[in-house]
């Protein structure tokens, strides 16, 4: 894992929230992408929001969101920045999920 990767992985983490029954286990960073994340305005931007809500049983359920946003690179198309950022979403979402299953 590079160091881009790592950063914006922490970035998605500090956003995620998670709510389990009536629990807030976790409050994400308001979801205001580009402005409360650092990326210039003007800055061709990519973002994406996921989320998840898993029955745990028992009425109880599971609610995981998570969102990031970042720039398109300058040798990125700004397909491959969203598959990108997807794709470190897509494994923070599903590594809080199998962590909250887990307990």
């Amino acid at each position: 894992m590079n160091l881009k990767h790592s950063t914006l992985k922490k970035r998605a983490e500090n956003n995620m929230s998670i709510k389990r029954g009536k629990e807030e286990v976790k409050k994400g960073v308001p979801f205001e992408h580009s402005q409360k994340h650092g990326v210039p305005i003007q800055a061709r931007t990519v973002g994406m929001n996921k989320g998840i809500t898993r029955n745990m049983g028992d009425f109880e359920s599971l609610r995981v969101d998570v969102w990031l946003t970042d720039y398109v690179g300058e040798n990125e198309t700004h397909e491959e920045a969203l598959e990108r950022v997807e794709s470190i979403v897509d494994e923070v979402l599903e590594n809080a999920v199998m962590s909250m299953v887990d307990d």
